[in-house]
């Protein structure tokens, strides 16, 4: 009977530990996700401003190219 606590005890104890490995890893698994979940938003928050000075300098070339025009067409109705 004695040898049946012992191992009772001793599964306890390995039981114990493996809920506590697994639990590290539940853990760590966690962390990486979110580090990568934030890494991939910071990216996608940098592409979008990156868009946005894109769009927003070809906005201002159209926009030149605009006053580029109407200024030659006026330089050739003056002439």
């Amino acid at each position: 009977m004695k040898e049946v606590m012992v191992v009772e005890e001793i599964w306890m104890t390995i039981d114990l530990d493996l809920k506590a490995f697994m639990t590290k890893m539940l853990l760590s698994c966690q962390l990486q996700y979110l580090d990568m979940r934030d890494q991939y938003y910071d990216e996608q928050e940098e592409d979008d401003q990156l868009l946005e000075i894109k769009n927003v300098n070809e906005n201002d070339a159209h926009n030149v190219n605009e006053y580029v025009l109407e200024e030659e067409e006026e330089d050739g109705v003056n002439s």
